[in-house]
């Protein structure tokens, strides 16, 4: 693989609202190597949009380009969503302009990302050395003989040849007898001049002409030169799962196994660094403290709708049982109209056979103890006849 300066330009994120972050405040960080990662300013809405313009050192093993999507959302801090994007196609056509497809913490779709990609390779210039002396001269122009002089060295200034300086008086200047017989004035040795550690400013001779001062989150802003907008965000220019760069992927989800969770603290340099090892531990418990409180008001709400619920099932019901029967709202009392309804079978249907069997055998007994009545009765008077004596009424006769 090549190496060289790749140029990372992020535009706008799309998809936030349909993923629940309709209110958040994220920016953009990227690295090819984790130990050296960048990030642009934060921005706000639905559909953040971004101007800042980050450099990245690509070497010949590096392959991959990593995006992350941060909330700096005090309500709800963390990582978002994050995307690979292979570096191959950037190396074969020199840049990349699309929309990158994003994945949430659990592997699910998280939107999308509009990037633009620039990669240089570095140039080889055979001839010259590693200070930047020319091993040989070049022709001389028109034929004339002319003599080249070495440039000093970066920080460094050796005292110049004397003959040399002669020739700057010209051909028609005869060399003064004196010349070269005093003391050689004295020479003050320059300081190389120190540059930033901060890897979003380029070094002298990059390309990068920005000059505002970074960003309180750690990175730095952008030239104000206005990006053309994006394609519209309902119609990406997306190829199929496994053919678009940054597409997740069997490859993409190996990578997120075997590299940990870029640690954002190192976004911004020191000043972020610093203030996020302060404020960790009340961030920690500021997080428990609410899930906490989130999950008690969850439970909470819960029994409020259950005990509302309830209450309004209850008075529904007891205005149904007033405007049908009146003042009377006994709760058992079920009206003859609606037993079958409700299903509770009538008494006198449920009893029904036991009754006709129960009246049967009352009418049966009693006609068994009338006819007995009846039976004794006759006994009785025929007992009554048999007992009366007998009247001898032959004296009348």
């Amino acid at each position: 693989m090549p190496s060289g300066k790749l140029t990372f330009t992020p535009l706008t994120i799309a998809g936030l609202a349909q993923n629940g972050y309709a209110e958040s405040q994220p920016f953009i960080g990227c690295y090819v190597s984790s130990a050296e990662k960048h990030r642009t300013n934060s921005a706000q809405g639905p559909e953040p949009q971004f101007h800042d313009t980050l450099k990245l050192n690509v070497g010949e093993q590096d392959q991959t380009l990593h995006i992350d999507v941060i909330n700096e959302d005090a309500s709800r801090p963390g990582l978002m969503g994050s995307t690979q994007v292979p570096l191959s196609k950037v190396f074969e056509a020199g840049n990349f302009e699309d929309w990158v497809p994003l994945s949430g913490t659990n592997g699910a779709p998280f939107g999308h990302v509009f990037v633009k990609l620039n990669f240089q390779a570095e140039q080889v210039n055979d001839g010259y050395h590693s200070y930047g002396a020319p091993a040989t001269a070049p022709p001389p122009y028109g034929g004339e003989q002319q003599e080249m002089h070495s440039p000093n060295t970066y920080g460094h200034h050796d005292l110049p040849a004397r003959q040399d300086s002669a020739s700057s008086l010209g051909p028609q200047t005869p060399m003064p007898n004196n010349y070269g017989s005093g003391q050689a004035p004295n020479f003050h040795h320059q300081q190389p001049i120190s540059y930033g550690s901060d890897a979003s400013f380029g070094m002298p001779g990059s390309e990068s002409h920005d000059t505002r001062a970074p960003g309180a989150a750690g990175g730095y802003n952008g030239s104000n030169n206005s990006y053309t907008q994006p394609p519209a965000y309902n119609t990406p220019p997306v190829a199929s799962p496994g053919s678009a760069p940054g597409t997740p992927s069997s490859t993409a989800s190996q990578e997120k196994k075997k590299k940990p969770v870029p640690d954002w603290m190192k976004y911004g340099g020191a000043a972020l660094a610093g203030a996020a090892a302060v404020g960790l531990g009340a961030w920690i418990k500021h997080e428990v403290d609410e899930n906490e409180e989130e999950e008690r008001e969850e439970e909470l709400k819960h029994r409020e709708e259950a005990i509302e619920r309830n209450e309004h099932r209850l008075a529904q019901e007891e205005r149904d049982l007033h405007s049908t029967y009146g003042h009377n709202t006994n709760p058992y009392y079920v009206p003859p109209e609606e037993v079958h309804e409700r299903g509770i079978p009538k008494p006198q249907e449920e009893h029904e056979e036991e009754y006709k069997e129960e009246q049967q055998e009352e009418e049966e007994q009693q006609e068994e103890e009338e006819q007995q009545e009846e039976e004794e009765q006759q006994e009785e008077e025929e007992q009554e006849e048999e007992e009366r004596p007998a009247v001898d009424d032959s004296k009348w006769r």
